[in-house]
């Protein structure tokens, strides 16, 4: 889950631009009692959680990426006197006037931007924040399996050494679509080594051949339904 954190509303009357923010304050004056009739304003935060696929091991958040499913959640200082929120991301209104939005990461681009206000009983803005939202790349990362202790949470980085006869690896994917990891596709190259597949489309067994000294072993794999979540990755196998 990541938390990103607004910059707070101005409390004079003049704007005042910071950064790439421009942040304006909400209401006008009440001439007659020379008392300002601007509604309270109040902090308002974003969270974003990305809905895609990591590991069990992992420990970090789930990053959204092109295509994927983001969930934005408004967190307002003072909820009580919030009755709505309006929506922009990537510069669209949204439909959606509640805390919470599920929208599509829009491809091609490597951010979005998110712009959420909150709008008491009177329709008044008073929060509202920008958000510049990072969009990742889906990756592939290779893992070493146990036969008794598993699947192993160290990555191998560049290269790993065959000490017995043989070694199992599994590619993992990190920041895909969640279903599609049941109709990906994946295609492993060996070069001059010998393997044995498995039933899952992440792991392959390696055996040991003495003619070769090394090889690289890769990986490639797509989403045969709709071509997408492309992955491709490799290391080196020392024998």
């Amino acid at each position: 889950m990541l938390l990103i954190t607004s910059f707070g509303w101005p409390s004079t009357t003049d704007a005042f631009t910071s950064g790439l923010f421009k942040l304006l304050k909400v209401g006008g004056d009440n001439e007659a009692n020379n008392q300002t009739n601007t509604p309270a304003v109040i902090g308002l935060d974003l969270v974003v959680e990305a809905e895609t696929y990591t590991p069990h091991f992992y420990r970090g958040r789930a990053e959204p990426t092109a295509g994927s499913i983001m969930r934005l959640i408004a967190l307002p200082e003072d909820p009580g006197a919030v009755t709505r929120y309006h929506w922009k991301v990537g510069g669209q209104t949204m439909n959606e006037s509640g805390q919470t939005l599920r929208v599509t990461a829009p491809s091609g681009q490597g951010e979005v931007v998110v712009e959420v206000s909150s709008l008491d009983q009177n329709g008044n803005v008073i929060g509202r924040t920008t958000n510049y939202i990072s969009l990742s790349s889906p990756s592939l990362s290779f893992y070493e399996v146990n036969p008794l202790r598993g699947i192993s949470n160290i990555m191998i980085k560049d290269k790993v050494t065959l000490i017995g006869d043989e070694v199992t690896v599994r590619g993992e994917p990190y920041f895909i679509n969640p279903t599609s990891m049941s109709t990906m596709n994946g295609v492993w190259n060996t070069g001059q080594l010998e393997n044995v597949p498995s039933n899952d489309w992440r792991t392959l067994t390696i055996l040991r051949t003495d003619a070769v000294s090394s090889a690289r072993v890769t990986l490639g794999a797509s989403n045969l339904n709709t071509l997408t979540d492309n992955l491709s990755s490799g290391f080196i196998l020392e024998i």
